[in-house]
């Protein structure tokens, strides 16, 4: 039967099923009848049944389940028969507890990167890091001051290297923003388009260099006039050590 004809309820106990049947595989246990799972798990031998019926045939009338080759099967269905990447972000008490927690090797994932924008937890920047961000805050004036009308959006992608370069960088995948309206991300998509720039367009201006793992930059909104851009943004431009 196909995966969307399958209730919800169903995949949820599905879930269930596995817990209660690998605490049976760490106990020893071989073989498992419906009736013992609908009894551990409050439902019926029926339900059981019915619940497994939906991905296949996968015991014997009157003789059960194999533990083993079931959990092998349900693994397989949920996707965690294969090592899945991921990351932590927030590495607060909980995030430091799922860190600190074995079990999830077991179950399918490894853990290869927390995130946390406090510098208390994943350390202050590296001189590199912190001459990599006063570039990009030139790189942000001296193009907030040329995002004029009449002044094609390519022409701030080249301003912004060459100040990149000029201090030893290169501006991370010539991308330096893009237009902000009605939508958070519009033309022009500053680094493949020429769009010429008109008076009170809105700009989201990013400029990013990238220093080993890292993306040093920051990202403020502008508004194009014909004295230069004006920021938006009032937060103060520095980097924030928490």
């Amino acid at each position: 039967m196909k995966s969307q004809s399958v209730p919800n309820p169903a995949v949820g106990r599905l879930s269930l099923y596995l817990r209660e049947l690998e605490q049976l595989a760490d106990k020893g246990v071989q073989k498992v009848s419906s009736l013992q799972l609908a009894r551990e798990l409050h439902v019926t031998a029926a339900q059981v049944r019915k619940d497994l019926g939906y991905f296949g045939q996968f015991g014997r009338p009157g003789l059960g389940y194999r533990v083993a080759p079931l959990i092998d099967e349900l693994r397989h269905i949920f996707g965690t028969d294969k090592t899945w990447k991921v990351v932590v972000i927030g590495v607060g008490a909980l995030g430091r507890a799922l860190l600190r927690y074995k079990g999830f090797r077991k179950k399918g994932f490894e853990l290869v990167a927390a995130f946390d924008v406090s510098t208390r937890k994943v350390g202050k920047p590296t001189a590199e890091q912190a001459r990599a961000f006063e570039a990009s805050l030139t790189m942000f004036d001296e193009v907030v001051s040329s995002a004029k009308p009449g002044v094609l959006a390519s022409e701030l992608v080249v301003i912004a290297d060459k100040v990149a370069r000029n201090a030893g960088f290169e501006l991370w995948g010539r991308f330096l923003g893009h237009g902000v309206g009605i939508d958070v991300h519009e033309r022009p998509d500053m680094g493949i388009e020429e769009l010429t720039l008109a008076e009170n367009m809105t700009l989201a201006i990013e400029p990013r260099i990238e220093v080993g793992d890292y993306l040093v930059g920051h990202e403020d909104v502008v508004l194009v006039t014909p004295d230069g851009g004006e920021s938006l943004n009032q937060f103060p431009k520095q980097p924030l050590e928490l």
